[in-house]
């Protein structure tokens, strides 16, 4: 575990509670353009995973991490989401690598360009160098391109 107080558990299934507070983490750290207005959505984008296992880590204050792992489309995927207050203190890394015991390959999205704002007015920063460093490739001609935002997608292989 980080120097912080938290606690790693694996799950299939989500509390209310965690809904809550996997939306608010969502909702401050993603840009503005795709948060969830109301929990329902969040429920809607979790309905449309499928063989879903979530990693979480606990604070005193509830979940500061998520990392659910799903099935789209014949791959294995996965979003990870870290509260500000526990971002570069090694937690991201950790969900990362409690989600590689269990899977050979971990697919993802990620906002590889500039010009995205989160809810509180800053630049949402791309995470790409992230990843980079905990063993990811880019697959630069798999893109997804929507209104509110531009993806590349990443992929870590255990082989």
């Amino acid at each position: 575990m980080t120097a912080l107080s938290t606690q790693l558990v694996k799950k299939s299934f989500l509390n209310l509670q965690d809904k809550l507070d996997i939306r608010a983490i969502w909702n401050s750290e993603y840009p503005h353009s795709v948060r969830f207005t109301e929990i329902e959505g969040l429920e809607k984008y979790l309905a449309g995973l499928s063989d879903i296992t979530h990693y979480l880590v606990y604070s005193d204050k509830g979940v500061a991490g998520w990392l659910p792992v799903f099935t789209r489309e014949g791959e294995r995927w996965f979003a990870l989401l870290v509260r500000s207050d526990f971002q570069r203190k090694g937690l991201g890394k950790q969900l990362l690598d409690h989600a590689r015991k269990s899977e050979r390959v971990l697919n993802g999205w990620v906002v590889d360009k500039a010009g995205f704002v989160k809810s509180n007015g800053q630049e949402y920063r791309s995470p790409l160098s992230f990843y980079l460093n905990n063993g990811f490739d880019v697959i630069p001609e798999v893109r997804l391109e929507t209104e509110q935002l531009s993806f590349v997608k990443i992929r870590w292989s255990a082989v």
